[in-house]
């Protein structure tokens, strides 16, 4: 999950297949839902619990060199990221 302006304008230039480098820390949750199956006639009902596994987001970087050319910016992060040592 990234949300705010910059995360915003990053997703706007990403398209499918593009590699980033994405820093934050993993949530879980859990829920149920119900499905119908199909019985004959009737529908029976069954109930599944789903696990989601989410990247909460501090910082996300764009790793394809061709991205940057494409966007006409160096700037392809959010504003409130910092520089990652490597």
């Amino acid at each position: 999950m990234a949300f705010g302006p910059g995360f915003s304008r990053l997703a706007e230039r990403l398209k499918s297949g593009s590699q980033v480098f994405v820093q934050g820390e993993l949530q879980t949750r859990e829920y149920e839902r119900t499905i119908q199956v199909p019985s004959g006639k009737k529908f029976i009902e069954h109930k599944i619990k789903q696990l989601v596994v989410e990247i909460k987001a501090d910082t996300i970087r764009v790793l394809d060199r061709s991205s940057k050319a494409e966007s006409g910016s160096a700037e392809t992060q959010p504003d409130n990221t910092e520089d990652i040592p490597y």
